[in-house]
């Protein structure tokens, strides 16, 4: 589960980005690419419930390596484009 602290999200003028983040992952229905199943807020956070990653996320493995080989990066951009077909239909 996601959480963001609607302040922060308020204060960074992120609200567009978060709302296109929900929607986005929502339409999502991938192996390769986490999906998002659930959002509700209370009064002070927004919760994202999402699918576990146990060995992280892509930001967690770009913050670890700094870089990675042409190959990882063809992986990672097949993912994208895989995800990005089945919001489509293909």
């Amino acid at each position: 589960m996601k959480e963001m602290l609607k302040a922060r999200v308020m204060h960074k003028k992120s609200i567009t980005s978060v709302m296109n983040e929900l929607k986005l992952l929502s339409m999502i229905n991938s192996k390769f690419i986490v999906n998002a199943h659930y959002a509700f807020q209370d009064s002070e956070n927004l919760y994202l419930v999402m699918d576990l990653l146990l060995g992280g996320d892509l930001r967690f493995h770009l913050a670890k390596k700094k870089t990675f080989t042409m190959e990882q990066t063809r992986f990672f951009c097949a993912c994208i484009i895989h995800a990005l077909d089945t919001i489509h239909g293909h």
